[in-house]
């Protein structure tokens, strides 16, 4: 009798459990597909006062665009897209227009993925697709591509894209699906591409500013081989622009935090040699900036530094007898050594002038070293 009632029991829960499961759509959210039929157009950027909804339908009777997008993601890994749909441009405009003191867009998807742009980024600077995105390595992002034979092309909500560069893989998997291209063959933009979008809010907010990067090693006089790490607010998306030729970065310039940090735990082996510091071996000069989406680009930081030859503590590009005699005189305390002087002379970089350090010193006058 208990393991007939046991039975009817189990029976009984297995009946609910079906229900459930065969009403997942209505108990349980999420279980559905995101893709989005629809897309409003609303926010205080725009010259209509009235939010705009396009349907799946109105959409497909807009002039469609079809074409090639390449991208880099945070990995960094360089991906090709194709998509077919409407230009954002237009998709504005047919909402009556955004006002001239617009400047920031933000779109929204089905899932609640949200992400910010300013209107010069991503509707005014001109953006391209690189052909030759994917020359010098088919895969890693921190290995430029080639830039020749840009083709400019605007943002697109795509009905139709594919992770792919063949359009006969196009399917509506992602719609509405934001597309833009790169302002620069290494641009990572990937993680831009907002998929199941069904809002796009035009404001007039002021955009904030990214913070500038912080070098690990202040500006001064440092040795031969020192390694200069940046660093910013978030290492992630927010990438870190650099020069070392005195000119001012872009986002042409070289990237420094390449690997973003929501991949650092998994690449630990790898951000020694992509996100590596910069060795300094000869007296130069650091700009940097942090470049990224939805914020405008932060102030540039200067770092100087002057390499000291060790040894050379008459800093005459030569290490003679009369940096041993210095050398004496300090360790013996008949003279002081400038902040110049003590790290020439320092040749173990333990903050003493020694008689290990003279040793070395005479070692290089010798030719033994």
């Amino acid at each position: 009798m208990v393991e007939k009632n046991g039975f009817g029991k189990l029976i009984l829960i297995s009946f609910i459990l079906s229900l459930i499961m065969g009403f997942g759509g209505v108990i349980m959210p999420g279980t559905a597909s995101a893709a989005s039929d629809s897309v409003t157009i609303t926010g205080n950027g725009l010259v209509s006062t009235t939010p705009t909804t396009f349907t799946l339908a109105q959409l497909e009777g807009m002039a469609q665009v079809q074409a090639r997008y390449s991208s880099i993601n945070t990995w960094p890994t360089k991906k090709w897209y194709v998509g077919k749909g409407v230009l954002l441009a237009d998709l504005l405009t047919a909402a009556g227009g955004i006002k001239p003191e617009a400047k920031m867009i933000k779109v929204t998807s089905t899932d609640g993925y949200k992400m910010s742009f300013t209107v010069q980024e991503l509707l005014n600077d001109p953006r391209y697709y690189y052909p030759g995105l994917k020359a010098n390595d088919e895969y890693k992002g921190e290995i430029a591509g080639s830039p020749a034979d840009a083709v400019q092309i605007a943002p697109m909500l795509a009905l139709q894209s594919a992770n792919s560069d063949n359009f006969a893989n196009m399917n509506t998997a992602e719609a509405l699906l934001l597309l833009l291209g790169q302002r620069w063959v290494t641009e990572q933009t990937n993680q831009m591409f907002v998929k199941y979008v069904t809002n796009i809010e035009v404001t007039t907010d002021t955009p904030a500013q990214w913070a500038a990067p912080i070098a690990s090693v202040p500006s001064g006089t440092i040795a031969a081989g020192t390694g200069v790490a940046l660093t910013n607010e978030s290492n992630d998306a927010d990438k870190i622009y650099y020069t070392t030729d005195g000119s001012d970065p872009t986002y042409e310039s070289p990237i420094y935090n390449w690997i973003a940090s929501r991949w650092w735990s998994s690449r630990a082996a790898d951000l020694a040699t992509v996100n590596h510091p910069i060795v300094v071996n000869q007296s130069l000069t650091i700009k940097a900036k942090t470049i990224g989406f939805g914020k405008t680009d932060s102030e540039i930081v200067t770092y100087n530094y002057q390499v000291v030859n060790k040894g050379d503590i008459d800093n005459n590009g030569l290490v003679n007898i009369l940096d041993v005699v210095k050398a004496i005189n300090f360790i013996k305390h008949t003279a002081t050594p400038t902040t110049a002087q003590m790290n020439a002379a320092d040749m173990d970089n333990n903050g003493t002038i020694n008689v290990l350090d003279l040793v070395k010193i005479i070692n290089k006058v010798r030719g033994l070293s």
